[in-house]
């Protein structure tokens, strides 16, 4: 028999749920940003519709916010689920926090 490899929880890889919301962490913020470029470029001045009175660029960053702080909530799943590919799960955790901790701060600073 071959030998299984087991994952930090202890479980062999057959018996961990199949990655699907570690891929969700990770593709959700740059499917946002992509999609928020696209736009971007499609309309660079902003005029004629709700994005030329806030600005074209905070409406992609309040995008990509949104989507990183979903996408943190998918790796914390994921985690909690004890998903395969564990890796892929610490890539989500600290790509999508590298993104929503300094928009907190920046929205929750007093300045």
């Amino acid at each position: 028999m071959a030998a299984q490899a087991m994952n930090e929880a202890g479980k062999n890889d057959a018996e961990s749920p199949r990655p699907f919301w570690n891929i969700v962490s990770v593709v959700l913020p740059l499917g946002a940003v992509a999609l928020g470029l696209l736009l971007l470029a499609a309309n660079p001045s902003g005029r004629g519709d709700f994005a030329g009175a806030i600005g074209s660029a905070a409406l992609l960053a309040v995008g990509v916010g949104g989507a990183s702080g979903l996408g943190a909530i998918a790796a914390i799943i994921a985690l909690v689920r004890g998903e395969r590919k564990g890796w892929l799960t610490a890539i989500g955790l600290l790509g999508n926090a590298a993104v929503v901790i300094p928009l907190l701060a920046l929205v929750f600073s007093d300045g």
